[in-house]
C-alpha cells in the first residue's frame, strides 16, 4: 500500500538538544503562481488559469487624418480564443473600434518579413507576449534556450511598434517553398 508508513519519504528535523527525529511525509502542498481568473455563474463561480498566449493582434492607432501614429499588440490567451469560438465569434477580432485599424494576427509559427541592417529578411515567430514579440531567422533550426545562450544576433525581440519601425508583413509559406503576402 502507497501509504504505509514504510513507503512514506522521511524528513530528518533536528532539535533544540541537537538529536535529530525522523518526520514522515505524507502530504505535501504545491503552491504555484498563477493568475486565475473567474468564469462561469456569479452564484457558483470557477476559477481557471487562462494557459498560454493564443495569438496577438497588431493594430494600428490612427490619428484624426488616418495617418499610423504606431502599431499596438493586443494579446488574446487560449481561454479568450476558445471563449470566442464558443460564442460564434472570429477568434481573430477585426474591430478595434475608432481611430484603430486591425493590421494582422500573429501566433507561435507565423512568418514575418522584417527590414534588418538595411536588408529584408523573413523570420519565424518564435514567442508572443504583451511587451515582447520574439522573432527567428526562418533558416535557424536552434532552439530558443541555444538562442538565447549566443546572445542578440540569433534573436530578434520587439514589440508592435518595433514591427512598424522594422516595415514588418505577414507571410504565408506553402509546403513548396512558396512566399506570399498574408491576407488577415
Amino acid at each position: 500500500m502507497l501509504r504505509s508508513p514504510e513507503n512514506l519519504p522521511v524528513l530528518q528535523r533536528a532539535r533544540p538538544d541537537g538529536t535529530t527525529i525522523d518526520v514522515r511525509i505524507s502530504r505535501v502542498r504545491i503552491i504555484a503562481r498563477a493568475k486565475p481568473i473567474p468564469i462561469g455563474e456569479k452564484s457558483t463561480p470557477r476559477y481557471v488559469v487562462p494557459g498560454s498566449n493564443h495569438h496577438i493582434e497588431i493594430v494600428a492607432e490612427l490619428d484624426e487624418q488616418g495617418n499610423e501614429k504606431r502599431w499596438r499588440g493586443i494579446i488574446v490567451n487560449r481561454l479568450q480564443a476558445y471563449q470566442r469560438m464558443a460564442a460564434g465569434q472570429p477568434v481573430v477580432q477585426r474591430d478595434h473600434g475608432p481611430h484603430r485599424k486591425f493590421l494582422f494576427s500573429l501566433s507561435v509559427g507565423d512568418m514575418v518579413e522584417i527590414t534588418r541592417d538595411g536588408k529584408r529578411e523573413i523570420c519565424r515567430v518564435e514567442r508572443i507576449s504583451e511587451k515582447d514579440i520574439e522573432l527567428c531567422l526562418h533558416y535557424d533550426a536552434r532552439t530558443s534556450a541555444e538562442r538565447a545562450k549566443i546572445g542578440k544576433t540569433a534573436r530578434i525581440r520587439g514589440n508592435a511598434e518595433k514591427l512598424r519601425q522594422r516595415k514588418a508583413r505577414k507571410l504565408l509559406v506553402d509546403p513548396i517553398g512558396r512566399v506570399f503576402e498574408a491576407h488577415d
